[in-house]
């Protein structure tokens, strides 16, 4: 059972979160175990209670960001922001998907002729090196691993995927 105490920590860790966000981070310890709509209302239900109790306060509206008082003040430090994939402006995303900062650069997307930008960054050999040393040291790295990795580099549990996928077959191929 998911308790406020397992939602507090997360939430703490954050300092600043949207409820999409926790919601997010919650979902990756207990994916398969309650949906993600079950654990969304146990977020906001947890949300109300604690700004109820002035344990939460709200420092925006729209979108909704909540923080702990101690943070309240420099939220801004906090959020998480992404650059628009159109005009490379940084914005906070209202939804986990969002990519664009406005509606406007989201139709401009849509009317360009050229291709999205790809948004990958390269492999600095210093992350392959590492990731290198966790697959010999572990010999096999299960999802917790390579969430724990992707955290670590700042990139997503896929990219870690694909990549040690690759590194697995070049050893494979390369004895």
């Amino acid at each position: 059972m998911m308790l406020y105490a397992d939602i507090f920590e997360k939430a703490y860790k954050l300092k600043v979160f949207q409820i999409w966000e926790l919601t997010e981070e919650l979902y990756k310890d207990w994916e398969g175990i309650f949906s993600k709509k079950v654990v969304k209302d146990r977020v906001t239900s947890f949300i109300a209670s604690q700004l109820r109790a002035n344990s939460l306060i709200k420092v925006r509206s729209d979108p909704s960001i909540f923080a702990f008082p101690e943070f309240g003040t420099e939220w801004e430090k906090y959020v998480r922001k992404r650059k628009c994939q159109t005009c490379g402006k940084e914005f906070i995303p209202f939804r986990p998907e969002q990519v664009y900062c406005s509606e406007k650069c989201r139709e401009r997307r849509k009317a360009s002729p050229l291709p999205p930008q790809k948004t990958q960054k390269k492999w600095a050999k210093e992350e392959e090196e590492f990731l290198k040393r966790e697959l010999r040291k572990k010999g096999k790295l299960s999802k917790k691993d390579m969430v724990e990795i992707a955290q670590k580099l700042q990139r997503s549990y896929r990219s870690v995927w694909h990549k040690v996928r690759r590194l697995q077959h070049e050893a494979k191929n390369n004895p």
